[in-house]
């Protein structure tokens, strides 16, 4: 992959177009949903293992596919931090369910080559397996935590398309697990957000 300043602007969109080529090649067409490529805002991949329970009929989940897709995000979130080289940036950014984590993520303009896992991974027990495989490629690894009040984490969730709502008894479950994150877990930067009532 080629990485540039703006100055090169031609030599990013070469780049950007190969490692989108490419990551086609390797991982087939469920990453038309669960990854993109974007060389004005330096953003390589956006990886959500929920993407990767998208049908033509919509979100379908069980627990075969949630397994399934979780196994699929992990694969492609390091098989890609491969081909980034060692520039990349990644920002694991973590929440319960309608805090806003995708739409940090869509409105975020990172400065370096950046990779985002966009997961719930409440407790640092959950962001172990994530944090271990970054460590092995990321320049920098950025813990960002979406913080917000049950309440408003609920009424987001209802604001999704019925195939994309979480259950309130999930999004209770993991909000009573949500723990800071900390450098000893592995991040050289954390970031927590908040949102209050």
């Amino acid at each position: 992959m080629v990485y540039s300043t703006h100055k090169s602007s031609r030599r990013i969109t070469n780049g950007c177009s190969s490692f989108a080529s490419l990551t086609r090649r390797a991982f087939g067409t469920r990453l038309n949903q669960a990854l993109w490529c974007s060389y004005k805002t330096m953003k390589i991949a956006h990886i959500n293992p929920d993407n990767y329970l998208e049908t033509n009929e919509g979100r379908v989940w069980t627990p075969e596919r949630s397994k399934a897709a979780w196994e699929s995000a992990y694969l492609d979130f390091e098989n890609i931090l491969k081909r980034s080289s060692g520039i990349a940036d990644v920002y694991i950014v973590f929440g319960v369910q309608g805090s806003g984590k995708t739409t940090w993520i869509r409105n975020h303009e990172p400065t370096k080559p950046s990779i985002y896992f966009d997961a719930a991974l409440p407790a640092k027990k959950h962001r172990i397996q994530a944090i271990s495989i970054a460590k092995k490629y990321a320049k920098q690894i950025h813990g960002v935590w979406i913080k917000v009040p049950l309440v408003i984490a609920k009424s987001q969730n209802m604001a999704r398309s019925q195939d994309k709502q979480v259950s309130e008894s999930a999004i209770e479950s993991v909000f009573k697990q949500l723990e800071a994150p900390e450098q000893s877990e592995g991040f050289d930067h954390q970031i927590i957000l908040s949102t209050h009532l």
